[in-house]
Parts: structure tokens; C-alpha cells; sequence
């Protein structure tokens, strides 16, 4: 049986994903979701004439200097990022959406935003 605390994720991580799925549809011309489940990624984007795979992330966790960090590792056995799993990173913050290239993220665990804010949607 799921704990309270798994709900809650569960309803974050739907919450974001229809996040991207509402502000990704004003800049792609489609958006699908898949039929089945993946680790690697949530939704199916097509950006400028090309099918790009999005992993939806959602982060309220800051630094000490308050920057906006997003743990990248997913699955149940929370392995590392992997650039060829996606082609961008939606990010949801309480202050805004990033979407980032796959290829822009050298880290595998996890990201600071300031980093990425030309990205900021």
C-alpha cells in the first residue's frame, strides 16, 4: 500500500507533467504521452520538425544560496542521468519552468538552475 508520501509525489509529478504538457503546447507542435511508462522520459514533444523525448522533473529544493536544484536520477534504483535518454529536461520550480537540451546537462545526479537560465521558459 502507498504511504501518504508517495501520493504526495505521485501528485507532483502528474501536476508537472500537465505543467509541461500546458506550457510546452504553446511551443511545439505536438505532444504526446506514451503508452507505456519510462524511467528515461515522460512525454513526447515535437520541437521544431523534430520528435524529442522531454523528462518531466519538478524541484522545491534550493541551495544554501538559494538556487533551484533538481535531482536528475530516476527509476527505482535511481540511476545517473543519461544525456541519450532525452533531448530536453522540463523542469518545474515554484517560480518557473526551464527546458533544457540534454545535451547542456554534464552532471549526472543532480543540477543547479542558475546555470540554466537561459532556458528559463
Amino acid at each position: 500500500m502507498d504511504t501518504p508520501s508517495n501520493h504526495n509525489l505521485m501528485d507532483f509529478n502528474f501536476m508537472s507533467i500537465c505543467k509541461a504538457i500546458e506550457v510546452l503546447s504553446t511551443r511545439c507542435d505536438s505532444i504526446s504521452i506514451p503508452i507505456r511508462q519510462s524511467a528515461s522520459y515522460d512525454l513526447i514533444a515535437d520541437v521544431k520538425g523534430k520528435i524529442s523525448r522531454v523528462k518531466v522533473l519538478r524541484t522545491e529544493c534550493k541551495t544554501e544560496n538559494g538556487s533551484y536544484i533538481a535531482n536528475l536520477r530516476s527509476g527505482s534504483l535511481k540511476t545517473d542521468f543519461n544525456q541519450c535518454s532525452c533531448e530536453f529536461v522540463f523542469v518545474d520550480t515554484p517560480e518557473g519552468q526551464y527546458f533544457i537540451p540534454s545535451i547542456e546537462i554534464l552532471v549526472k545526479s543532480a543540477v543547479t538552475l542558475t546555470k540554466f537560465k537561459r532556458f528559463l521558459l
